[in-house]
């Protein structure tokens, strides 16, 4: 039997969550077909023997008052999520530097002064600018930069610099300064700076969970533990799709939310214009995730919630990009740590620390064979950010760039789709809307320079995909603001 939509989206990831929501919302047939059995990507949680862990996303930003705060009221969820924003949010250590990341941006800039008193003036600019409202005129200055020129226009101080290329990191790792797109960190910090901290009562999986009701309430349907095998086209025009097990459903718009790759050379498989981008563009790195389950002895020793970034050298630039030295004798030259037991601020939660590393893909072999003495050389690395670790550690586990792919399917595991590459700018490289016709992107694999930046960015990209769709069909965009 074949069934009939306005809009089919393939994963439930945030962007085609936020996008499917939007258009259900509208009143359009919607159905979203996701191969694994939750909602949410790497914005998931999940329980093992007790404890909770959240697979990626360890916080949300601009809850408050930036992007994901008008989205939010725009799909009528601001207050179905209960969130509590902790702080500090993140803590970076670096070599005889040690700073604390507030819930604000003027305690933020407090921290700063106590270290680089005679810089506060340029911290403040610096501020000041990446923060301004109108986002549009931050681009217009700064599009053309890339990292480093950037950091040089306001920083003359060596060390304050590697502390704004520690807080750049995320989602730039894997590419050298000089070739990161400074408006793809000038976003990320502004999700580090303002407004920070947000974490959902229960656990990240919370946002997914509570996308998918909506959409559901609006008559949206989803579909999990479903692979989709092909998208339909005839005449370079999107018709549907059909299903691993032979289903075939018929829609109006198909929107991908999942892997570009995979995307348009296995679902789609037309040589098209994004047939032949997709292997001439480079792709962020993966993780290797490290999860422990910890005793409460550790209460006494992790009484703050923030991120810890812990670096063994004051060389930013060769910690992040030094990817396949992770997997050599020396191990990772720096730690992303997480503590989610400690972000909702709930005592009951079992005690939990999470320890993410960039890692290159390799072969599954190699990786069954290395990851947990991987695993061992990362605890012990992270004896310098809770003593005498291992005391504490009552159960252990990690997953591999492979385990990554396995539940995404997003190529080599990548942890931010395309790397932050300034020639990513370009909008027309892999926008929201096709050179198929009925065919849209709303993931981190769409650019434009937004893609980069976690929740907050891709939640645009949702929220854009759907305006377009709806300016298609002919139905009216209800929501007047714009928000780039």
């Amino acid at each position: 039997m074949t069934e009939k939509y306005d809009v089919v989206v393939i994963g439930a990831g945030i962007g085609g969550l936020v996008c499917g929501c939007y258009l259900a919302k509208a009143g359009l047939k919607v159905l979203i077909v996701e191969q694994h059995n939750k909602p949410g990507g790497y914005c998931t949680s999940f329980e093992r023997q007790g404890y909770r862990f959240d697979v990626g996303v360890h916080y949300l930003g601009g809850v408050k008052s930036g992007y994901l705060s008008r989205i939010f009221r725009e799909l009528g969820i601001f207050n179905q999520l209960e969130l509590k924003q902790f702080d500090p949010s993140n803590k970076i250590i670096l070599p005889g530097l040690s700073m604390h990341i507030r819930d604000n941006v003027e305690a933020t800039i407090e921290e700063f002064r106590k270290l680089f008193p005679k810089d506060i003036s340029d911290v403040r600019s610096f501020f000041d600018f990446i923060i301004k409202p109108n986002f549009l005129d931050t681009y217009a200055k700064t599009y053309k930069l890339n990292l480093q020129e950037l950091l040089d226009l306001f920083f003359r101080n060596k060390q304050l610099i590697m502390v704004m290329k520690a807080l750049s990191g995320i989602g730039n790792f894997g590419i050298p300064l000089d070739k990161t797109s400074a408006v793809s960190s000038i976003l990320l910090f502004r999700e580090f700076l303002f407004d920070p901290g947000w974490y959902p009562m229960g656990g990240i999986q919370k946002l997914p969970d509570i996308l998918v009701k909506n959409i559901e309430e609006y008559k949206g349907r989803i579909l999990f533990s479903r692979k989709v095998r092909k998208i339909i086209s005839e005449n370079s025009i999107a018709k549907g799709i059909i299903l691993e097990d032979g289903a075939k459903i018929i829609s109006k718009i198909v929107v991908s939310n999942c892997d570009a790759t995979q995307t348009f050379k296995k679902l789609l498989n037309i040589k098209n214009i994004e047939y032949n981008k997709v292997d001439r563009l480079q792709i962020s790195p993966s993780f290797f995730c490290v999860y422990l389950g910890l005793n409460d002895e550790c209460r006494n020793k992790i009484i703050e919630p923030a991120a810890v970034w812990f670096f063994d050298s004051n060389n930013i630039d060769s910690c992040y990009r030094d990817v396949e030295g992770t997997m050599s004798l020396r191990g990772p030259r720096y730690l992303l740590c997480a503590f989610p037991f400690m972000s909702d601020g709930n005592i009951k939660n079992k005690p939990t620390m999470e320890i993410f590393v960039a890692a290159p893909f390799k072969t599954r072999r190699m990786w069954d064979q290395y990851r947990n003495v991987l695993m061992e050389k990362i605890i012990r690395k992270a004896h310098k950010v809770i003593p005498n670790l291992n005391n504490y550690i009552d159960y252990k586990f990690n997953a591999t760039p492979h385990t990554l792919f396995e539940y995404t399917s997003n190529r080599k595991g990548a942890a931010y789709g395309w790397s932050s590459r300034r020639e990513l700018l370009n909008d027309s490289v892999f926008s929201s809307r096709t050179s198929i016709r009925n065919l849209y992107l709303s993931s981190h694999w769409t650019t434009g320079g937004l893609s980069q930046g976690g929740i907050p960015q891709v939640s645009v990209i949702g929220r854009q995909t759907a305006r377009l769709i709806l300016k298609q069909l002919n139905l009216p965009w209800e929501h007047k603001l714009t928000i780039f």
